[in-house]
């Protein structure tokens, strides 16, 4: 069994993830998808099929609500699934772009798998895999808790992140293999910072969006 968890406040809920989650549908129905919505409204769109997970924070400041929607997802992988269950995470500003096979997936999925830019040394937290075991995605979370959460700061979880390299030694995704910024051929196409306003960026999203 495949899992996609996506997690975000409703604002990005109803932006973002319901073009998400239907273009997941439309090209590999056979995924569960999980979606985690903090601090929900009272009612929103459920979406046929998939599994809805509802995390209520007290925020003690406003300055921790960015950093904490940026990891909510890696909290809430540990928590969802806590033995070993084959698991991606992506953002919610993302569209999946074409139909792969059980085992295109099972390739990346069953290993821990990190996405990486070319021209970045950084490890970055748009696709995450877990691999089989629950260890990697439990340290994750445990790292991310052992600051308090009126502390996080933007970044906060790709911190973790590239620290934990260290020790679980991640296999790479190259950028516009399985997930392309703003353009290009990957499986998944994700928009980042500005992307999400910029016109042209913004055309390349809706034409994908259309097939959904």
């Amino acid at each position: 069994m495949y899992n996609i968890l996506l997690a975000c406040d409703s604002v990005y809920y109803d932006t973002w993830a319901i073009n998400c989650t239907r273009s997941i549908q439309k090209f590999t129905p056979w995924i569960n998808v999980h979606i985690v919505i903090v601090n929900p409204k009272n009612s929103y769109h459920k979406i046929s099929g998939v599994n809805y997970h509802e995390d209520v924070v007290d925020f003690p400041n406003e300055s921790c609500k960015v950093p904490y929607y940026q990891a909510v997802r890696f909290l809430k992988c540990a928590e969802l699934f806590p033995n070993g269950e084959l698991v991606m995470t992506i953002d919610c500003d993302t569209l999946c772009t074409r139909e792969f096979t059980k085992d295109e997936l099972h390739t990346i999925i069953s290993t821990i798998h990190v996405q990486r830019h070319q021209k970045n040394i950084r490890w970055m937290a748009g696709l995450v895999t877990y691999g089989s075991d629950s260890k990697f995605r439990n340290e994750f979370k445990e790292q991310l808790l052992s600051l308090p959460l009126e502390n996080w700061q933007y970044g906060w979880d790709q911190d973790i992140l590239n620290a934990l390299d260290n020790k679980y030694h991640y296999k790479k995704l190259n950028v516009g293999d399985w997930m392309s910024f703003g353009r290009g051929a990957g499986t998944f196409l994700t928009l980042k910072g500005d992307q999400k306003i910029a016109e042209g960026y913004l055309e390349i999203y809706k034409g994908i969006l259309k097939n959904v």
